[in-house]
């Protein structure tokens, strides 16, 4: 199969895409409205509260001026202007500096992050029959994933960014069921491959332990007993303390050279724990993921290509790069950070385009609704569920060879008649309401949601 054929497959996958669209689930898109309004206005209170007066948090002049003016802060400024910002960036980076004023930074974070959520996923524009309209682009990025939009008319939203909790606003086509394979840990197996890191690889050859939990008990010195145990309430570890998230968030930042300054930002943890955390992940469990940096850092400054594992083999040139070690006679640091993250997300990509297109040619009564970085969301006929889901694993199958060692990812599938509502596909053949249900019902109560909703850092 060649690339420009593969391409082809993608394009009409992409237009059956836009016609099938997602439909709406009023019902659940009314709670959520509900609830982001309520949540704006509470977000809204706690600025009037801190701040002693009203400002308006999406003014950029307003914010700027109580944090430079009245705060004294010192000021960060827009690298292509030249001019004041209070953008998210700015807020996260004054919240490291000044962690004084942090509950005041992050009640102005709040209140534009669920003003974003309600611009970008509560007020738009759907179609008349009830669905939800989006435009999607199969070469869209540098990596082969693709890249969703508002529709040609405007309306709709951008289905890619939907946050986990609204999904719940998107059905199934009326005698279908939803399946959703996925990639869990792709591009971090890359990385282990390439980097030749054998104690991930140990991880991720293991079946039966839980990856994330390992990485913690190895950053955080954790007894087994800790990490997969439950407390007196029946509550995992893992779902009530935030060492979890932050150890889950260590490898993609280590893996492609986050900072500690941007990752005490995005976690809104101090900035010498970030540091802390960052040096004895990569130099104190893994030294073979800096090493590896070094040598992505070498073959672009040799030859100025990467290539993706055998069998695609697809190759880049980073023109950019030529012309920085031409020009200034070394690599930017965002060129090099971009550079670590093109093979291992470019594969990820391979394997989910070439997943879907075997798939969307094997079994014509699929419907694709949408495409992600490690997954794909499909509709079926609810009879066929199980026919469905077999071949979509079996076509995500795909063996890679890197540095002459095999890998071949190891796909889950989900399924369900509601987007947020997806279960772990066990086998069934044929989707049955009165056993997914149950399952799913409590996830929409309304302080479940409130509290998904909510999440800040």
């Amino acid at each position: 199969m060649t690339f420009p054929f593969v391409i082809n497959d993608h394009v009409a996958i992409a237009t059956e895409m836009m016609q099938t669209r997602l439909r709406l689930n009023s019902t659940n898109y009314d709670v959520l409205k509900q609830l982001c309004y309520e949540e704006q206005e509470h977000c809204r209170q706690k600025v009037f509260d801190l701040v002693g007066r009203h400002i308006n948090v999406g003014s950029p002049k307003q914010v700027c001026d109580f944090l430079y003016n009245e705060l004294k802060l010192k000021a960060k400024k827009n690298h292509k202007t030249g001019g004041l910002t209070s953008d998210e960036n700015a807020l996260r980076e004054l919240r490291v500096e000044y962690p004084q004023h942090k509950p005041v930074l992050n009640a102005f974070i709040e209140d534009r992050k669920i003003t974003k959520k309600i611009d970008s996923y509560i007020e738009v524009v759907f179609d008349e029959d009830g669905y939800i309209p989006y435009s999607a682009n199969p070469p869209g990025t540098e990596t082969n994933r693709w890249a969703f939009s508002k529709s040609p008319r405007d309306r709709g939203l951008n289905v890619q960014t939907l946050p986990k909790v609204m999904r719940v606003m998107c059905d199934a086509p009326p005698g279908r069921a939803f399946i959703c394979p996925d990639l869990p840990q792709a591009d971090a197996r890359i990385v282990a491959w390439d980097a030749r890191c054998e104690r991930l690889i140990e991880l991720f050859l293991n079946p039966n332990i839980h990856f994330h939990l390992e990485n913690c008990i190895r950053l955080f010195g954790l007894t087994k007993e800790e990490a997969y145990g439950k407390d007196e309430h029946g509550i995992p570890w893992k779902d009530r303390d935030p060492r979890y998230v932050l150890g889950k968030a260590m490898g993609h930042a280590a893996n492609y050279r986050m900072a500690a300054k941007r990752l005490a930002m995005e976690l809104g943890i101090d900035l010498p724990e970030a540091k802390r955390l960052l040096n004895f992940y990569l130099f104190g469990l893994y030294p073979e993921i800096p090493r590896w940096h070094n040598t992505i850092k070498e073959r672009i400054s040799k030859v100025g290509v990467l290539e993706t594992p055998w069998p695609f083999e697809r190759k880049r040139t980073f023109y950019g790069a030529w012309g920085e070690l031409m020009l200034r006679g070394k690599l930017a640091e965002t060129t090099w950070n971009e550079a670590c993250a093109h093979i291992p997300q470019s594969a990820v990509a391979d394997i989910v385009n070439t997943g879907m297109a075997g798939l969307w040619k094997d079994k014509p009564y699929v419907w694709f609704h949408k495409h992600d970085h490690d997954s794909y969301l499909a509709s079926v006929p609810i009879d066929l569920l199980g026919d469905a889901c077999r071949a979509a694993l079996d076509h995500l199958r795909v063996e890679l060879r890197i540095h002459g060692r095999p890998l071949t990812m190891v796909p889950e599938m989900q399924y369900g008649q509601n987007y947020g509502l997806l279960v772990e596909w066990k086998g069934e053949e044929q989707f049955d309401y009165e056993a997914w249900w149950p399952k799913v019902s409590k996830k929409l109560e309304p302080e479940k949601l409130r509290k998904d909703l909510y999440g800040y850092y």
